[in-house]
């Protein structure tokens, strides 16, 4: 059961003005609805991972990370947001096994278990094929990895893809753009608000419960002309042509004279 107290608002009189302090609700921190009590998290070797506990509490919580059963604190990168609070780990063999977040205020506390195991890394996407392109996008198809031969549970298989994808030339790595899709039955897995008639460099990595795999290899793929531009063109070709025609002209009526 969890217990809420209730500041109510006060008057406070100074210099003749009166001024009022909202209600506030004060509680215990409580995990948020998506997050389970005992929870598993998979990673693959010399990976990294991000554990992450949330919770909803006010005041606002404090974070302790722990391993169980020992209760020795856990070395890693921690990220500490208002009521959240995330630890990153790079993955040895020594690193798998349980971890315990604390999450704690005056009001009280909670603790959640996080079970990390080994998974398998996937291998790349084969091979990305263009299926379609308008001005502004491109329909790309993924052709995913043959996890079989890796004798994996159905568990590690691919759930999805990261496309990063940037223009053509671009002059620094930082100019990726990325975008993160599920597996899609249809196979089409489109990449919108493109720069029109422009070519794109685009690879994919595989995502599954452990992470990501390495990226494929790129492939550039070109987007269409716009109607607007095809009109520009169309004007800019008659223009020409309009002043070819008159040259013309004026040169043989120059050779009459």
């Amino acid at each position: 059961m969890v217990l809420s107290l209730y500041l109510l608002s006060t008057t406070i009189v100074k210099t003749g003005a009166d001024s009022k302090l909202p209600n506030k609700i004060l509680d215990p921190p409580a995990f948020l609805n998506s997050q389970i009590k005992d929870d598993r998290v998979f990673g693959y070797l010399n990976g990294y991972v991000n554990l992450t506990c949330q919770v909803e509490a006010e005041p606002k919580a404090r974070f302790e990370w722990l391993s169980t059963p020992t209760k020795v604190r856990k070395t890693g990168n921690v990220t500490e947001y208002p009521n959240q609070s995330i630890l990153q780990l790079r993955l040895e063999r020594s690193t798998f096994g349980k971890y315990k977040c604390k999450a704690s205020n005056s009001l009280g506390s909670i603790e959640r278990v996080i079970i990390l195991e080994e998974g398998v890394k996937p291998d790349p996407p084969q091979f990305l094929e263009l299926r379609g392109a308008n001005s502004n996008l491109l329909d790309l198809g993924i052709k995913g990895p043959d996890m079989k031969k890796l004798n994996v549970s159905d568990s590690m298989k691919p759930i999805g893809y990261n496309v990063k994808y940037r223009i053509h030339r671009s002059q620094t790595p930082y100019d990726w753009n990325q975008k993160d899709f599920n597996v899609s039955e249809d196979n089409s897995y489109v990449l919108q608000e493109l720069n029109h008639n422009s070519d794109y460099e685009i690879a994919a990595a595989t995502r599954n419960l452990a992470g990501l795999s390495e990226y494929s290899n790129i492939s550039i793929f070109h987007t269409l002309i716009s109607e607007t531009d095809k009109g520009s063109q169309t004007m800019f070709n008659s223009f020409h042509m309009t002043v070819y025609a008159l040259l013309t002209i004026i040169m043989t009526m120059l050779r009459r004279i």
